[in-house]
């Protein structure tokens, strides 16, 4: 006997037919043809970005997902196009209101470089377009698969660290409960026969973004209820990040029990993408009990044919020339700007300030083993100081014209050279610097072949300093319409045995000397 689990998984229910308004199929293809231009005049007048967004997805396994989303939003469209069809198309100035905020919008992230701002405004356009020309019924009525193009954005490393602290909490956990011996220094675990760093590839961001973004697309179709939804919604995140610690630490056990046979190379990676497709079978088929019939979900309230106003077609085009003014607005000012930026004088060579009360320098570099690993060609100086018999590094980096892959806040700028230091942890310090202004700075612990050093470095843009690269960005963004955009990452560094604590008091007194000397030395403006 069949049960009604049986029937419901059975039944094929038919699409209801879709119904135009008198005249409404005309101007739907009109509409859709003024939304096809902007949508092609938008991708051109923002091409950078486009191309950029485009080289991500197809190069960045992390977000190639990106490749198929319109694609999945045009077919949720179509799915439910007996419920669109018959809203004739009625511009609405919410809509192009829309457009012109992302337009504004992607400025700031052009200006500061700040490539996500960009792709976010760039990707948002397409629903805000669609708002534009098709109005605010129609494109509430498609809103999901509008909205769901947010998964189209490459965004999601901010994550980064703190998924990789978790996977290294969880895995150190697991080992506890399992008996298995495992010292923990920041991201490095060692256990008695091996050692393992929880590495970016570990930090399960791509899982986690894969599965919100399938764990949206099942919850849409299959459930009618909002709270069935967020909470599949809730399990599409939590799940992966549960499933990446336990992943971590399966690959641990597994290269322990094995003596460092197994699990070692890049079968852990694969090991990984199995485990994540096991893991993501198991989550939709616990979804499915839950899931609405068929017929169910195929019950849709169809609205009643809407007849096209008087002037449609003239209004479509007026406000298709409106929006593509809004949306060509930011691009505009940018033009503007960049083509007016200042650059130093070309003769400007950065040299190291002279000391400053009891510190004796600049002495001459005696090593390289400290050279921070940066993108670009900044102008960059090192120098040691001494006061007594102690001695503090100093380095600057200046980038007199920031630009993609050319500034002082990228993620390709590292502190110190991977291959010979280890981060040992990291923190942020305020110190008060002579004139009684306080300072903040980054502090990074490491430990290389010859002992520990202890690194302060902070940014100067604009005659202030900040250790936040959102204020960075944010300043370097007001910075272009002062028709400048340099920037500087300061760094000193200093060796130490035991606790820090005295490296701390040796760099708070360096840099409470030395602050107005150093700013000083890359304000060529």
């Amino acid at each position: 006997m069949a049960t009604s689990n049986d029937r419901r998984r059975s039944t094929v229910v038919a699409p209801p037919p879709v119904r135009f308004a008198e005249g409404g199929e005309a101007v739907w293809r009109f509409a859709l043809v003024l939304l096809v231009i902007l949508a092609v005049l938008g991708i051109a007048m923002y091409w950078d970005t486009a191309a950029f967004i485009g080289y991500i997805w197809w190069t960045r396994e992390t977000y190639a997902h990106g490749l198929i989303i319109f694609p999945l939003s045009g077919w949720m469209i179509w799915r439910h196009r007996a419920a669109i069809l018959p809203l004739t198309p009625d511009p609405s100035w919410l809509g192009v209101f829309a457009v012109l905020l992302l337009s504004l919008g992607w400025l700031p992230g052009h200006l500061a470089d700040v490539w996500v701002v960009q792709q976010i405004a760039l990707i948002l356009f397409a629903p805000a377009l669609a708002l534009a020309i098709l109005g605010r019924r129609t494109a509430f009525s498609m809103a999901f698969p509008l909205l769901y193009l947010a998964f189209a954005i490459p965004a999601g490393e901010g994550l980064v660290p703190s998924l990789m602290d978790f996977t290294a909490w969880f895995s150190v956990e697991g080992l506890n409960l399992s008996g298995v011996p495992v010292y923990r220094e920041g991201r490095f675990l060692a256990v008695p026969n091996g050692n393992f760093e929880v590495a970016e590839a570990c930090s399960g961001v791509r899982y986690l973004i894969a599965s919100l973004a399938l764990g949206f697309l099942y919850a849409y179709l299959n459930y009618r209820s909002y709270w069935r939804r967020l909470a599949f919604i809730v399990l599409a995140a939590v799940v992966p990040i549960v499933a990446n610690g336990l992943r971590a630490y399966a690959i641990i056990m597994i290269a322990h029990l094995s003596d460092m046979k197994y699990a070692v190379g890049v079968d852990h990676l694969i090991f990984g993408w199995v485990f994540f497709g096991v893991v993501m079978f198991f989550l939709f088929w616990i979804g499915s009990f839950w899931a609405d019939p068929p017929d169910a979900l195929a019950h849709r309230d169809l609205p009643d044919p809407v007849p096209p106003r008087q002037g449609i077609k003239a209004r479509l085009v007026l406000f298709a020339a409106i929006t593509l003014a809004a949306m060509g607005a930011g691009r505009m000012v940018a033009w503007v700007l960049d083509d007016q930026v200042q650059s130093p004088p070309a003769d400007f060579v950065l040299q190291a300030p002279d000391g400053v009360g009891d510190w004796r320098g600049p002495l001459a570099a005696v090593e390289n083993r400290w050279v921070p690993e940066l993108v670009g060609t900044p102008l960059q100086s090192q120098a040691r100081y001494q006061h007594g018999d102690e001695e503090v590094v100093l380095h600057v980096v200046y980038y007199p014209r920031q630009g993609a892959d050319n500034e002082v806040v990228n993620d390709g700028n590292t502190l110190f050279r991977d291959n010979y230091w280890r981060r040992l942890e990291t923190a942020s310090h305020t110190i008060t610097l002579a004139d009684g202004r306080r300072m903040q700075v980054d502090e990074t612990r490491v430990r290389g072949a010859t002992g520990e050093r202890l690194i302060w470095n902070w940014y100067l843009i604009d005659r202030r300093t900040t250790t936040s690269s959102l204020m960075m960005k944010a300043l370097g963004a007001w910075q272009k319409f002062k028709l400048r955009d340099d920037a500087a990452m300061i760094a000193v560094a200093t060796d130490f045995k035991g606790r820090p604590d005295v490296a701390r008091a040796r760099l708070t007194e360096f840099v409470t000397a030395m602050n107005t000397a150093i700013s000083a030395s890359v304000q060529v403006h």
